[in-house]
């Protein structure tokens, strides 16, 4: 059984949570699909979490009022500014090409003047900046030890020093 198969069953035995939660983990793990997402904001709706059914929403096909109004409260909820609202967006959501969004989200993230920002945090990779604190790291690593041999060789000298003139 799959994992949709499985987040089907539990919707169908009312564990709308737990359906919620395997999407979820599946999406994180298969990439973005539109229709998940709409997934995840219909169950995110039906468990009366209005805010979160629109943040998968805005990555879906789904349309209607009550889409538009959870939509809206995502955005309220989540910040005015643009950067502070992609941010808040979960990873799996985000694509770095917005062409690889259906026509309906990419619309909405124009109309949202959220597009640049989505894009911007899309693209953001977290390798390159743990490689950079990985160098960091080995660096002070490097130079910490570089520092005790200096300290060990200066106290050798004096002793040897002391040893000679005492």
């Amino acid at each position: 059984m799959s994992a949709l198969e499985r987040a089907e069953e539990d919707i169908r035995r009312g564990y709308l949570g737990t359906a919620r939660k395997r999407l979820i983990s599946y999406m994180t793990s298969q990439g973005y699909d539109a229709d998940i997402a709409a997934r995840i904001g219909q169950i995110s709706y039906d468990m009366r979490d209005h805010c979160h059914a629109g943040r998968y929403w805005l990555f879906s096909n789904a349309l209607g009022p009550h889409v538009d109004e959870a939509i809206d409260l995502f955005r309220k909820d989540a910040a005015a500014d643009p950067a502070t609202c992609a941010i808040s967006l979960p990873r799996h959501l985000l694509v770095r090409d917005p062409q690889n969004y259906p026509q309906v989200v990419r619309q909405r993230l124009v109309a949202l003047g959220l597009e640049a920002a989505v894009t911007k945090v899309a693209s953001f990779d977290c390798k390159a900046v743990n490689a950079n604190r990985e160098d960091r790291i080995m660096l002070s690593v490097v130079l910490t030890i570089i520092l005790v041999v200096a300290v060990i060789f200066l106290v050798g000298i004096n002793t040897i020093l002391n040893w000679l003139f005492a």
